[in-house]
C-alpha cells in the first residue's frame, strides 16, 4: 500500500466543576473529536493507547546497566489516586497503557535496590511518555525521588501533531466561543476568517496540507461521526472553551488506531 501523507487533529474535552475552596475537579471525559484529512492509506503499527488515552513505558535497569526481572511498577493518577500495577518482563521492560490524560506519579520498587519514586508526569492522549529508570542498590525502606521534564520529542512512531491544554485553550481569544477555530493555528492549516457577527456556532471549514475540507475525518471516541452526505463534522457538538482538558492536532503519519486513516 502506497505511503500515505495526510491530516488530522483530535479534541478530547473533559467537564469541570468547581470545588469548595475554590478550585476546579475533574470529572469524567466527555468526548474526543478526531479531525483527519487523508491523501493515501498507510499502515502503521499501534501502540497500547486509543484516542482517548496514552501510556507510559520503559526499562528499568541497575546502576550497572543490567535489567531487573519483576520489578514493580505502581502508577497513580494525581487527579483521582487510581492506581495501576505492572511488573518488568525477562527483558526488564514494562508498559502501562490505556491511561486517561492527565498527571501522574509512578513508584518502582524491587528487591535489593532502593524504593524509587518519579514525579509529574504528564500523559497525553494517543502518545507513549517513555520513562527508563536506574535503581539504585539499598533497601525498600530508603527512597529515591526523580523530578521529569516534559517530553519535547516523541521517538516511538513518526505521527506529527502537537497537544493544545486546557489554558491555550482558556487564553486564547474565542469571540464566538467555538474551539473548532483554534484548529488553524496549527502547522499546515488554511480556513477562513471567523464571522464573528454570524449566528450559530460559526465552525471553520478546515483545509490541511492541501486536502479539500471533505477529506477530514471526525471521530468521537473512536466513532466515526461524519455527515455521510459531504463527509465533514457538520453535526459536530461545540462544547464550551472551559470544558476541555486537552486536544491534538494531529496533521500526518497516523497509526492504525485512526479509522480511515
Amino acid at each position: 500500500m502506497a505511503p500515505g501523507i495526510g491530516c488530522a487533529a483530535e479534541f478530547l474535552a473533559v467537564f469541570t466543576r468547581p470545588t469548595t475552596d475554590g478550585q476546579m475537579s475533574t470529572r469524567k471525559p466527555m468526548s474526543l473529536f478526531w479531525i483527519g484529512c487523508l491523501l493515501a492509506l498507510c499502515p502503521v503499527s499501534a501502540f497500547s493507547q486509543s484516542q482517548t488515552t496514552g501510556r507510559i513505558s520503559g526499562t528499568v535497569k541497575d546502576p550497572h546497566g543490567a535489567c531487573i526481572v519483576g520489578a514493580e511498577i505502581t502508577v497513580i493518577s494525581l487527579a483521582t489516586t487510581e492506581k495501576r500495577k505492572v511488573k518488568t518482563n525477562d527483558r526488564g521492560n514494562y508498559a502501562v497503557p490505556l491511561l486517561l490524560p492527565g498527571m501522574y506519579r509512578i513508584s518502582v520498587t524491587a528487591n535489593g535496590f532502593k524504593k524509587t519514586d518519579v514525579e509529574s508526569i504528564r500523559v497525553a492522549i494517543t502518545e507513549t511518555f517513555p520513562l527508563d529508570l536506574n535503581l539504585e542498590v539499598g533497601t525498600m525502606s530508603e527512597q529515591v525521588l526523580v523530578s521529569t521534564l516534559g517530553l519535547l520529542i516523541r521517538t516511538e512512531g513518526p505521527q506529527m501533531g502537537r497537544v493544545v491544554d486546557s489554558r491555550a485553550v482558556a487564553e486564547l481569544p474565542l469571540a464566538t466561543r467555538n474551539f473548532l477555530q483554534i484548529l488553524a493555528l496549527s502547522p499546515g492549516t488554511v480556513a477562513s476568517l471567523p464571522d464573528n457577527t454570524a449566528l450559530g456556532r460559526n465552525s471553520q471549514a478546515i483545509s490541511v496540507n492541501g486536502a479539500r475540507g471533505t477529506q477530514n475525518n471526525f471521530e468521537i471516541n473512536g466513532i466515526d461521526a461524519n455527515r455521510l452526505s459531504t463527509h465533514d463534522g457538520g453535526p459536530l457538538a461545540v462544547p464550551a472553551p472551559e470544558t476541555i482538558q486537552e486536544f491534538k492536532v494531529q496533521t500526518s503519519l497516523y497509526d492504525a488506531t485512526s479509522i480511515s486513516a
